[in-house]
């Protein structure tokens, strides 16, 4: 979608009956796209759905870029590899990953697991999870509602991409990406429980990777304090997870969140610098085995490595 393009606000005349059903069935096929992993224009086209009863001019405009932006020949070969290797984080993340003692907040917190004997010995490798997540504050500007984006990875291969406007209007930054962050702790929750249900081994902790360090510091750090009480829900909801070692929450910069471009229409350099990682990565097979990367210098660099 075009930067700074707001639907909501779009005045221009409602298209007629005709033009109105090939407009959704535009955003049908466009939905498919999404489907099959091009969670690219996932946003655009969740945007654009809120008005398929009643699509005026504009929003057909913008449909119709989103195909034109598909029909491209310099990314029409955009697709998910399936990657096992390790998803790369940034050296310092890794360093600063520190353990608290949590005992005299929690002192019962506990990750719920399969009952034994329910589910198959795992085998095969290991699954490690790592989730981008981040918010747009009062994006919506008829209801001021925010947009929560998630991104969620097992290993080096993206399984989740997830864009919504959310259901309470927040009044701060801090809110919404808070709210956003409790989301994607129980997407995070829901997918280890899955995994070893399927047999899969979990490795560790998952890494939940946010811009918002107010809310990174907050859930983090046990001495931390909640003064909006009407967040507490959600504040405990992650600092539970954190507690029983569900997951540990890191604050990375915007430019390197990758969900960022699930949450809002951003500039066309900024828009090829987070999906190209991930969506146009190519192939270097070797005796060892076959490694993905991204357009780097080294070719075993897989996404959140480098960006060019």
């Amino acid at each position: 979608m075009l930067e700074g393009y707001h639907p909501e606000l779009d005045d221009s005349p409602l298209l007629s009956n005709i033009d109105a059903a090939k407009y959704r069935a535009i955003l049908g096929s466009a939905g498919w796209c999404v489907t099959l992993g091009r969670f690219d224009v996932a946003y655009a086209t969740n945007t654009l759905a809120r008005f398929a009863m009643a699509p005026r001019e504009g929003h057909y405009k913008q449909a119709q870029r989103i195909f034109g932006y598909l029909s491209n020949p310099a990314f029409t070969k955009g697709r998910l590899l399936i990657d096992p290797n390790e998803h790369n984080v940034r050296d310092d993340i890794r360093k600063e990953s520190k353990k608290y003692d949590w005992t005299e907040f929690y002192p019962d917190a506990m990750e719920e697991i399969p009952p034994m004997g329910t589910i198959p010995a795992p085998k095969g490798g290991r699954a490690k999870i790592t989730v981008y997540v981040d918010a747009d504050h009062a994006h919506d500007q008829v209801t001021r509602r925010s947009v929560t984006g998630i991104l969620l990875f097992i290993n080096n291969t993206l399984v989740r991409a997830y864009t919504k406007r959310q259901r309470t209007v927040e009044t701060s930054t801090y809110g919404s990406e808070l709210v956003a962050s409790r989301i994607a702790t129980e997407m995070v929750m829901e997918y280890r429980y899955a995994l070893r249900s399927l047999g899969v081994h979990v490795e560790g902790p998952a890494i939940m990777l946010g811009d918002n360090n107010a809310v990174v510091i907050n859930t983090t750090l046990p001495s931390s304090q909640l003064k909006k009480k009407h967040q507490a829900v959600s504040y405990h909801r992650i600092r539970e997870a954190i507690a029983c070692g569900i997951l540990e929450f890191h604050h990375i910069p915007s430019w390197a969140n990758y969900a960022d471009v699930m949450t809002k229409p951003v500039s066309t350099r900024m828009f090829q610098m987070m999906v190209k990682p991930i969506l146009f990565r190519h192939r270097w097979k070797e005796q060892r085995g076959t490694y993905y990367a991204n357009d780097s210098k080294d070719p075993r660099l897989g996404p959140g490595t480098s960006i060019d």
